[in-house]
């Protein structure tokens, strides 16, 4: 085995500038070769180096020499309670390592969940009802004041004989079935406001003239109401709504609150509206609210760069000239398919593995082992 290495050693003393080996024992190279990370040196033909003659030695040794394929391809150094991995410069890239920039980013704070796209055709009826109401309450406060005025002059005439006390009272008679219709009309329009505030909002309890622009679109589908419920910790906050129907995302704008004779929601829902095209009523939709008041600096990473061992959640570091040390991450937060860490977590000129983590965690166990058996 000795005789072996030695012949290794000398061949490699040549090729180390080669494969940037300088700073590794010819063991260490040896078992870099015999784990596959290195690629095998084939002897040319006609070759007086030896090398060939001293691999065939090695691989006809006997099996005690199997014991090399368990050595760390990797050395681990620990200094200050950091743990670097170590791997001859090329060989991690090699193996599928690929690191990258930290990307800045703002976190944002966001609440998704479930909307309904509303039926408006009984809000539209509510709000025919309600312009046949005060249409009929606008004529019959019109006729009020000539039946009073009329009433008024018919009196002043029966103080001075001229006309009958039957003309008096058919007057008064007059002028209190007309007080009864418009008292009559100002109950139904008022049931009717109640309704349509409790069912749809105070948006759309005012006057049945000053929404007809939107109740025109909300007609021909051209606008759309969602109902969603409004997340507690936005409440009083300023925020923007976004409405996600398959791969389309539209803003939508808050009108006010929702209650439960629609969507079966309790009182913090509230009503959106949006671009309706491709929005059919009684379609779920995902809602999501986002906060605009306040923004956490941090970086995002993706996917692939995170991992998940026993209770931790780590990443890698590339320290450059193949130097890997694992770094614990907090506050991790989730957006879409990558990760979001704060600034205080990583440096911002970090270059963190994407590609790779398992195998460098693997590998660092695996040198950890190896360095437990030595001791």
């Amino acid at each position: 085995m000795r005789l072996t290495l030695a012949l290794v050693a000398a061949f490699l003393g040549g090729y180390a500038a080669v494969y940037g080996l300088q700073r590794f024992a010819p063991e260490e190279v040896l078992a870099a070769v015999s784990f596959g990370l290195l690629p095998h040196l084939q002897e040319e033909e006609g070759a007086e180096t030896g090398f060939g003659e001293a691999v065939r030695e090695h691989d006809d040794d006997d099996d005690d020499d199997d014991d090399d394929d368990d050595s760390p391809v990797a050395l681990l150094e620990l200094a200050e309670d950091e743990r670097v991995l170590i791997f001859p410069p090329g060989v991690a890239e090699a193996n599928g390592v690929v690191a990258a920039p930290v990307r800045a980013a703002d976190w944002v704070e966001r609440h998704t969940g479930l909307g309904t796209v509303l039926d408006v055709a009984s809000l539209l009826r509510d709000i025919a009802s309600l312009r046949g109401t005060e249409l009929i309450l606008g004529q019959s406060e019109a006729r009020l004041e000539p039946l009073r005025a009329r009433l008024e002059r018919l009196r002043q005439a029966y103080d001075t004989g001229l006309v009958l006390l039957a003309d008096v009272d058919l007057a008064e008679r007059a002028l209190r079935d007309e007080e009864m219709v418009r008292a009559e009309q100002s109950a139904a329009r008022g049931r009717t406001l109640r309704h349509i505030q409790h069912t749809w909002g105070t948006y759309f309890a005012g006057a049945a003239a000053d929404r007809a622009p939107l109740l025109e679109a909300l007609a021909d589908r051209s606008q759309a109401l969602v109902q969603a419920a409004l997340p507690k910790r936005l409440d009083g906050r300023e925020f923007r709504v976004e409405v996600r129907n398959g791969d389309e995302v539209r803003l939508a704008q808050p009108i006010g609150p929702g209650y439960a004779e629609v969507a079966g929601m309790g009182p913090d829902a509230v009503l959106l509206l949006a671009d309706g095209a491709g929005l059919r009523p009684g379609l779920r939709v995902e809602v999501s609210f986002v906060a605009t008041d306040a923004a956490e600096p941090g970086f995002v990473l993706p996917a692939g760069a995170v991992l998940f061992h026993g209770d931790g959640i780590w990443v890698y570091c590339d320290l450059g000239d193949g130097r890997y040390g694992r770094r614990a991450l907090s506050g991790l937060r989730r957006i879409d398919r990558s990760w979001f860490v704060p600034d205080s977590v990583l440096d911002p000129d970090a270059r963190v593995v994407i590609r790779g983590g398992q195998m460098l965690l693997a590998e660092e166990f695996r040198a950890d082992i190896m360095r437990e058996d030595d001791d």
